[in-house]
């Protein structure tokens, strides 16, 4: 399930959900006059973690820039892991609270608008870091979202520094179209879909041979038709919206 708070948890479950696929972090930054502390933040994932377990809670770190900026942070013209690698002890609250937060269940935390392997690097070096400072004993996959064209082309590589991947297909879709902007709608174009499919193929086959596991979100995902050929492509999880969840239940 895809849910952008901690209650949601407990709701994807009821429903049948095989745990969480996508917590939208960023939605904890929105609508406020400043961010977050980390026992806020500490607080909703464990909520989350603990209502799920023993199935998996990935959290992607928050996905901030452009169309989603609290009114207190600067618009720095960058967006996903690259504001946060800008925003540095902002990002480390946050990795401190997941990873507080991973002591109480199945966390997996997930770095969004991921484009190169030094951007994942300079991410899990921070992450490290946290564990370190805080003396953490739980493990914590780490994983990206593949939703660009940078990130399919440099796939291979960021397999290798990965545990895992999601791949957004709206984001994909939307620079394949230049529609531009997360939240627009979707306009059905069959030929753009095909190459999104050819996309997802390509990493799938490129991440199962480095032994990582390929889930897949977005209004493709949603689409039943998509999902089988997912299926068939090798393509091992879809997180959905929780309404649609609930109305499969």
């Amino acid at each position: 399930a895809n849910i952008d708070r901690a209650e949601d948890a407990a709701r994807a479950t009821e429903y049948g959900s095989e745990g969480i696929g996508l917590f939208r972090s960023e939605y904890l930054y929105l609508g406020r006059t400043s961010a977050p502390s980390e026992e806020e933040q500490f607080a909703e994932y464990r909520k989350a973690a603990e209502a799920v377990a023993p199935k998996e809670l990935v959290i992607r770190t928050a996905d901030l820039g452009a169309d989603k900026l609290p009114e207190h942070m600067e618009d720095t013209g960058l967006r996903g892991l690259a504001f946060s690698l800008k925003e540095e002890q902002l990002f480390k609250t946050q990795l401190r609270a997941l990873y507080r937060a991973a002591e109480y269940g199945n966390i997996k935390l997930m770095f969004p608008m991921v484009n190169t392997v030094t951007e994942l690097s300079k991410a899990v070096k921070l992450c490290e870091e946290v564990r370190l400072e805080l003396g953490c004993r739980a493990a914590v996959p780490v994983g990206v979202m593949i939703e660009t064209l940078e990130a399919v082309e440099n796939c291979a590589e960021l397999a290798k520094a990965a545990d895992f991947f999601s791949i957004g297909t709206n984001d994909l879709y939307h620079e394949l179209t230049g529609a531009g902007g997360r939240d627009k709608e979707i306009v059905e174009d069959q030929s753009v879909r095909e190459t999104v499919a050819d996309m997802i193929e390509k990493t799938v086959k490129t991440a199962h041979e480095k032994g990582r596991e390929v889930t897949v979100c977005g209004r493709m995902a949603e689409n039943a038709r998509m999902a089988e050929r997912f299926a068939g492509i090798g393509v091992d999880a879809v997180s959905l919206p929780l309404a649609l969840i609930k109305e499969k239940a």
